[in-house]
């Protein structure tokens, strides 16, 4: 018998698909040629045999130059003039079917085997010619040539195409090494696609034990309305900090369910019972390739579980699971129905696993940002990219450069790593290439009517939507004291020291203030800590946000508190309101036309103003630096907000040239004393002079002097007097007519 040609150019694939592997074997013997038929049963149903070996009759026919005919009721073979060398001849053998097998992957049933001998090459190719008229449409989608292996004792794909119409199958064979075709015999998809649209899927089963406290509501799909696309339910999990979310997809298609918001992660996710039936084995594969860690394809009618991990971002987050069928699904869809309907089961073959991976993953690039309008837009997407995809397979010569060629070099790897294993590794790996053969076949001649159900169904749920189950979390505290201030933006530190330390959870009972907690002083200041960064002014600046922003003023207060007390003994703050955030949530005031603001007596430093709006004297204002017409005024008791003044000009060129000298501070005893100018009350023995008035603290309402004696004008932090500490300031008030007390001082402004 003549030796095969050597591969050309077009046939650099093993058949490029399967008789590179053949020949790393070497197997090149004498020819059966047969025709195989899958036909719809499941293949654990029955025993699974070998393949069947190709037997021929005594009867063999000579065929010379001349050329000539042989055929029996099943199959014809045809040699022109001039295909045999002169003096030559080639005889031929002819086999009736084989019959029906179960393979370790699916059921097939075998044609007549054709068996050609020669000693020289042929000129041309013998035509081979079966009967096939009783084969259906399905069964002639899928018609595989395939050569039979002697060593290995099995059918495996020719690589030659074969041209089928209502009656005949021809193919034209120039090499007869071995050989067989496959097609399988399975009924209609839509008988399939009717089988899948049937289905309903009952609801997940949770334990209806109480959630942990960090989870605030869920928001279930299904809550009032059992055929919603998503079935669920939510429980604890085994683990702390984790829930678990039980999730049936009810309905006929596959759905991908995408976790938001953007870089959140199940921790764990359990894919559901095992389906080792054709539809869950292609559906096995597509998530393979497909699946994240927040997305995951949930296949038709399949019950599904992941963990979700409470949020690590403090306060109240929101995380939403949402599935919807794409583009991709439907592909995978359709690819499954393909499989289901040819009943090919391929769970164990690294062969079949690898072809559907490749092929799975080149759809999904092909069709990575395409936006169908419709369903049976993403269908007829969906059906010609399974056919481009599958172009290497189906068309040898196909260009390497072509997206199917990464869908062929899976699959020619896989069958390489079997082969090399030799014995029944080897015999499934050969046996799991016509397989291929047969699932390419049916999605290339696979038209959208015959899917008109699955499409129409689609269809309809689009009108619905996307369909969501909602979690609304609290996410896990900091650590107490475990945050970075940026000390230039108090407004924004404010808000972070909340989020520390109101956000703990011995906190989350909201039957109760936040101050009414027995360590709330505790806590609150373990979590100023950070602020020691911070500069003195900084620091009081935060403190002021904390008392006007927060919502909890007696909560707040203790806060402010701890922030002021960082600074041991008397803090003495040079206010710097431009540069400390105070602006941002500064009050705008209104300043009509004949506004004016003019050198401050009570803050006597270059920038400090006393501006004049309307029926209002606003001092110390600090002027912009970047602006000759912009003020920030401070406020009584430099608790409050502070006053912005825009598009006030300055009624007089002079300024102050003085140093910082303090306007405000805040006795220990909870007073407040502010700097007055004008003319005031008379002096007593020992203080001649006034500074301005204190109220609140002890004096409530009423309003104590703040006095200063002789020759204090020069003294460091005037108007405070230095005590016995060098760290503790004392500010002279007259308690009642005639007494003073140097009473100490908490936090001095200047």
């Amino acid at each position: 018998m003549a030796k095969p040609a050597g591969p050309t150019s077009n046939r650099k694939r093993c058949t490029r698909i399967i008789i590179c592997a053949v020949s790393v074997l070497a197997v090149l013997a004498s020819v059966g040629i047969i025709w195989t038929v899958h036909r719809r049963t499941t293949p654990s149903a029955h025993v699974i045999a070998a393949d069947p070996r190709p037997v021929f009759g005594s009867d063999r026919k000579a065929v010379g130059s001349g050329g000539g005919v042989v055929k029996n009721p099943y199959v014809t073979v045809s040699v022109d003039p001039g295909t045999v060398a002169e003096g030559a001849n080639l005889t031929v053998s002819l086999g009736a079917p084989l019959g029906t097998v179960t393979g370790p992957y699916a059921k097939e049933t075998w044609g007549a085997p054709v068996q050609v001998d020669h000693a020289a090459p042929l000129a041309k190719p013998v035509t081979l010619t079966w009967d096939v008229a009783n084969l259906t449409a399905n069964e002639r989608a899928t018609v595989t040539l395939v050569r039979w292996n002697p060593d290995l004792a099995a059918w495996a794909p020719a690589g030659e195409s074969v041209n089928v119409t209502d009656a005949t199958l021809t193919a034209q064979v120039t090499q007869f090494s071995i050989i067989d075709w496959v097609s399988n015999a399975a009924a209609g998809i839509g008988q399939t696609v009717g089988q899948w649209l049937g289905k309903r899927v009952d609801a997940p089963k949770c334990s209806g034990q109480a959630l942990p406290s960090w989870v605030n509501a869920v928001v279930r799909p299904d809550e009032n309305f059992s055929a919603a696309a998503l079935r669920t339910c939510v429980e604890p999990d085994s683990k702390s900090g984790v829930v678990t979310v039980r999730v049936a997809n009810n309905r006929s298609y596959g759905q991908r369910i995408i976790l938001t918001p953007e870089g959140t992660e199940w921790p764990w996710v359990w894919n559901g019972e095992a389906d080792l039936s054709p539809s869950g084995w292609a559906w096995t594969a597509a998530k393979a390739v497909s699946d994240s860690k927040s997305s995951v394809l949930i296949p038709q009618t399949h019950t599904m579980a992941f963990g979700v991990a409470r949020p690590t971002t403090p306060g109240s987050v929101q995380i939403t699971m949402t599935a919807q069928p794409t583009v991709v699904t439907i592909f995978f869809d359709i690819v499954g129905m393909v499989v289901d309907n040819l009943t090919i089961s391929g769970s164990g073959s690294p062969v079949l696993d690898a072809f559907l991976q490749g092929l799975y993953g080149c759809g999904g690039k092909q069709l990575l940002g395409s936006r169908p309008g419709n369903a049976a837009e993403a269908a007829t997407m969906a059906l010609r990219t399974a056919v481009d995809c599958l172009k290497a397979v189906l068309e040898p010569g196909t260009k390497s450069e072509a997206l199917s060629f990464e869908v062929v070099n899976a699959y020619e790897n896989a069958l390489r790593a079997e082969i090399a294993k030799g014995g029944a590794s080897a015999r499934n790996a050969v046996k799991a290439g016509r397989l291929m053969h047969e699932i390419a076949g049916r999605l290339k001649y696979l038209q959208l009517f015959e899917i008109t159900e699955y499409v129409s169904n689609q269809l309809a749920d689009s009108l619905v939507g996307p369909t969501s189950i909602t979690l609304q979390l609290t996410g896990a505290p900091q650590d107490l004291g475990a945050w970075a201030p940026s000390c230039t933006d108090a407004a924004k530190d404010a808000n972070l020291l909340y989020r520390n330390l109101a956000l703990q959870d011995r906190f989350a009972d909201k039957s109760k203030d936040l101050w009414q907690y027995p360590t709330w002083a505790t806590d609150a200041r373990t979590a100023v800590k950070p602020l020691r960064a911070c500069t003195a002014a900084q620091q009081d600046a935060i403190a002021n946000a904390v008392d006007r922003s927060w919502a909890d003023k007696k909560a707040a207060a203790v806060v402010s508190e701890a922030i002021r007390e960082l600074t041991p003994g008397t803090r003495i703050v040079t206010v710097d309101p431009w540069a400390d955030g105070t602006a941002a949530s500064a009050t705008m005031h209104s300043a009509g036309s004949g506004s004016s603001c003019i050198a401050s007596e009570i803050a006597a430093r270059p920038d400090g103003f006393r501006c004049f709006t309307d029926n209002d004297i606003l001092d110390p204002c600090f002027a912009n630096p970047r602006s000759a017409t912009e003020y920030l005024c401070a406020p009584p008791g430099m608790t409050e907000a502070w006053t912005l003044l825009k598009g006030v000009p300055r009624g007089s060129s002079l300024v102050n040239d003085g140093p910082p000298t303090i306007f405000v501070v805040h006795l220990t005893n909870g007073a407040v004393c502010s700097r007055s100018t004008g003319s005031g009350p008379a002096g007593v023995p020992g203080y001649p002079y006034w500074v301005g008035f204190c109220t609140g603290g002890p004096y409530g309402s009423q309003s104590k002097v703040w006095r200063i004696g002789e020759n204090m004008r020069s003294v460091p932090n005037y108007p405070l007097y230095a005590t016995n500490d060098p760290k503790v300031f004392a500010a002279a008030v007259e308690t009642s007519d005639g007494t003073v007390q140097q009473l100490p001082v908490a936090t001095a402004w200047r």
